[in-house]
């Protein structure tokens, strides 16, 4: 019986052949035993799958250990996402680290959200230089204080991480992979799932520099690489590397490198560099509030008009409001309301659960503004949310001098969903509204009228998110704004 012995690439005889930027990172060797390094920089992000025990973590921890060697933090600063606890845990303590390796889903996608936001403020920055990339940014900027380092984010296992948070990870992680190149913001993906629901079309024609491993049959090749070739691999390490031109993959052998060598190259780098963790993810991880101004109490919500063409829904209004002093139900139709009533400054569209403005509430809606409205909501709503507006959500338009704020709260599906797509339309509409500093609004009744719900629960529901905006627990932060949860109706 014969034994095929392989021998392994170490990294230090690979690593030695990065000559260029501090995003070089070591790879393995080809076919002839020739030293491979690829750039992230000029890859923009990086999509690894693979099955199970093919050493998917060994290229991403040659990739953390090359950037701990030749970067300093200045240049390269890193996320990184492992909910094993243990493949990179070698690493806490590194300086490159902005907060130390997040293993708890939440954090992973608060840490994502700060992410985001961050590629929005550098993208402000660059406008504002009259620059298009990092390079130059740093290039025209005088004060070291201020340059700006690559950020890498490692999220080892992504199916992990879209399954316990799907729907903000996942937009996220769109978002920064179709706009965070050019601001220096790299994503790294790894999965040992090769499914469509986990390596969305998004993502593959955002990422466009891939690797795969071994996989079970041709069409998981194909989902990674966009062809076949990954189902013949066997060997441990071994791997086909698809470069951002698309052309045909290389044939390679992943280096590796010891525990050993993880642990010294940290104890070099701490010794080197000071320890400089970024306050602001920390406390994301824990707190995210994309919106801080949004703290005022009930004496500065904005004035609220409920209007409705039904009297059995304004008595149900009055009777829910009672206690408002600011919300004024109106029987009326739209037109002539605002004929009316100069002074509102602010609309609330309901729309459907796909973001469609088809009701007849958001057809006098455009037809008294214009249908060009319609259009801005849904590039607004393709930028934002991909496409698919979900419900319980609220974005804001600006359009003929009027603040729109569009909520999509129809077409749910049960009984149980439709209470709460009212409340969170209600809500994510105020909130909105504070943060877009209006004076006056007008609101419809959301989920009455199509036999959704009757109008005592539809008040009673709206009327709960009012008095939990105006008298918040604590601040309003996203979390809370966009919580599945219904609220005690008992005021």
């Amino acid at each position: 019986m014969r034994e095929i012995c392989i021998r392994r690439p170490w990294f230090e005889d690979v690593i030695d052949a990065a000559e260029g930027g501090p995003l070089q990172f070591a790879v393995g060797v080809d076919d002839d035993g020739d030293p491979v390094v690829c750039d992230l920089a000029e890859a923009g992000h990086l999509l690894i799958g693979g099955a199970t025990g093919f050493e998917k973590t060994a290229l991403l921890r040659n990739m953390v250990l090359s950037f701990a060697k030749r970067a300093a933090p200045e240049e390269v600063r890193l996320v990184v996402i492992e909910q094993k606890r243990i493949d990179f845990a070698s690493f806490d303590g590194l300086p490159h680290l902005y907060v130390p390796v997040i293993t708890d889903a939440i954090k992973a996608a608060n840490a994502l959200s700060w992410c985001e936001k961050e590629m929005w403020r550098r993208k402000s920055l660059l406008a504002k230089a009259g620059v298009d990339d990092l390079d130059a940014f740093n290039r025209l900027t005088m004060n070291r204080q201020m340059k700006l380092p690559r950020i890498v984010v490692v999220i080892d296992e992504l199916a992990d991480l879209m399954m316990s948070k799907s729907r903000g990870t996942g937009l996220s992680i769109c978002r920064i992979s179709q706009q965070g190149h050019a601001v220096g913001i790299h994503l790294v993906l790894a999965t040992q799932h090769v499914s469509p629901k986990v390596i969305t079309g998004l993502i593959r024609a955002n990422v466009r520099t891939r690797v795969s491993f071994a996989v079970a049959s041709e069409s998981d090749s194909r989902l990674i690489l966009d062809r076949p070739g990954a189902e013949q691999l066997w060997m441990h390490g071994e791997m086909l590397l698809l470069g951002p031109c698309g052309r045909e993959p290389s044939h390679l052998q992943v280096c590796f490198a010891s525990e050993e060598q993880v642990r010294d190259a940290v104890e070099v780098a701490r010794g080197l560099y000071e320890p400089d963790p970024h306050p602001e993810v920390a406390k994301w991880l824990y707190d995210p509030d994309p919106h801080p101004e949004v703290t005022r109490r009930i004496n500065d919500l904005p004035s609220v008009y409920l209007l409705s063409r039904s009297a059995g829904m304004v008595a149900a209004w009055e009777d829910a409001f009672e206690d408002a002093d600011n919300v004024i139900a109106v029987h009326g139709e739209f037109a002539r309301f605002m004929d009316e009533h100069p002074e509102v400054d602010c609309v609330v569209s309901p729309a459907n659960s796909y973001g469609i403005m088809d009701g007849g509430y958001d057809h006098a809606i455009t037809n008294y503004f214009g249908h060009d409205l319609m259009d801005a909501v849904q590039q607004k709503i393709a930028h934002e949310w991909l496409g698919e507006q979900p419900v319980g959500t609220s974005i804001s338009v600006e359009h003929a001098g009027m603040t729109l704020i569009h909520s999509p709260a129809m077409r749910v599906p049960s009984a149980f969903v439709a209470p709460m797509a009212v409340y969170h339309c209600m809500r994510t509409a105020l909130i909105e509204a504070m943060r877009c500093r209006v004076e006056t609004m007008v609101v419809p009744a959301f989920g009455a009228g199509i036999g959704m719900l009757p109008f005592d629960v539809v008040a009673d529901l709206m009327a709960a998110a009012y008095f939990q905006v105006a008298n918040p627990p604590s601040k309003l932060n996203w979390s809370y704004a966009t919580s599945r949860q219904l609220p005690d109706m008992d005021r």
